[in-house]
């Protein structure tokens, strides 16, 4: 069996992320979260908001940022707002940056002019 250690902590919970350039460009909060030192993993719980370059911000519940790989995750129902539209949707699974990322059982409306 593999020994993890882990760290739970109660929040509130601020992730700063930094870009090639070492500047921060991508702002993680929630409520509480688990970190996974030895894979290069949080669990991010409750009012999970990711602020990302571009004006992009994800809502949801939970997400999982595998830092190692620079990917973000959650099964659950998210909302992603832009500057010019939303999405909602159940499932993501994407760059933590927010700039490419895939949606599963998408939502919404739109109006074409």
């Amino acid at each position: 069996m593999l020994n993890l250690n882990i760290t739970k902590i109660s929040g509130p919970v601020y992730i700063e992320m930094f870009n090639e350039d070492g500047q921060a460009d991508t702002f993680i909060s929630a409520d509480s979260a688990v970190h996974k030192p030895l894979v290069g993993q949080f669990e991010l719980f409750g009012n999970v908001l990711v602020k990302a370059p571009g004006g992009k911000r994800l809502q949801t519940e939970y997400l999982k940022w595998d830092r190692f790989k620079d990917r973000v995750s959650t099964p659950e129902f998210l909302v992603i707002v832009t500057e010019r539209d939303s999405i909602a949707a159940i499932g993501l699974d994407g760059d933590s940056d927010l700039t490419n990322y895939t949606l599963r059982e998408v939502t919404g409306e739109t109006v074409i002019d």
